[in-house]
């Protein structure tokens, strides 16, 4: 069963370890790497509501949040790669969009993902997401994909 809690400063270090990846950074828009110092200055600068997932008592990954609304938010998950191909990632975003609907009255979901992340894409169709626009990011197909959600 996923667990999370909210992400402190004392978990930039742990997030920066699975952000860092080359297998993480590609498939996000910002693909630079930073230092425990850069990352700590963001996240006092933005306070990001960010949650860290954690699974057989061990920290696996984190969710991240954007862009809140009335009812509406951005949201992104980076697994650790031992952690990839578990169904994991379907169990993280079912577990968070639960609470976020129920504890802040989410009621849509939207992300981006490049199309060439052809596993994140199946993995947000399986969820219910669909393809609302696309764009182009840096010379790479962007899509941007959208859940109405009424609870699960």
């Amino acid at each position: 069963m996923i667990e999370f809690r909210r992400a402190t400063i004392q978990d930039v270090s742990f997030i920066l370890s699975v952000r860092n990846l080359d297998n993480t950074r590609k498939w996000l828009d910002n693909t630079q790497t930073f230092t425990i110092e850069e990352g700590e200055s963001w996240f006092k600068k933005y306070k990001p509501v960010f949650y860290i997932l954690n699974y057989d008592d061990v920290d696996i990954g984190y969710f991240r949040t954007s862009e809140w609304a009335s009812n509406s938010l951005c949201i992104g998950l980076d697994l650790h790669p031992d952690f990839r191909g578990k169904g994991l990632g379907k169990e993280s975003y079912i577990t968070m969009m639960n609470y976020l609907h129920k504890h802040h009255g989410i009621e849509r979901f939207w992300l981006k993902v490049f199309s060439e992340n052809v596993v994140a894409f199946n993995l947000y169709k399986k969820l219910g997401f669909d393809i609302i626009e696309g764009d182009t990011f840096e010379g790479r197909d962007r899509l941007t994909m959208e859940l109405n959600y009424n609870g699960k």
